[in-house]
């Protein structure tokens, strides 16, 4: 949920509303009975964290 989704990142559900909907809108995630994520994001997410 996007309640969970501003809890992990230490914002609000308001503001991961805000970027859900411009994600969607330049097509790094779609919603079809759940969330998929353009490989492109993925990519660029999973580049930028830290080692485990």
């Amino acid at each position: 949920s996007q309640e969970m989704l501003a809890e992990m990142v230490g914002t609000t559900r308001q503001r991961v509303n805000l970027f859900m909907n411009k994600f969607r809108k330049l097509g790094f995630v779609r919603y079809n009975g759940g969330l998929q994520v353009h490989n492109s994001l993925l990519t660029v997410v999973l580049h930028d964290a830290p080692p485990r």
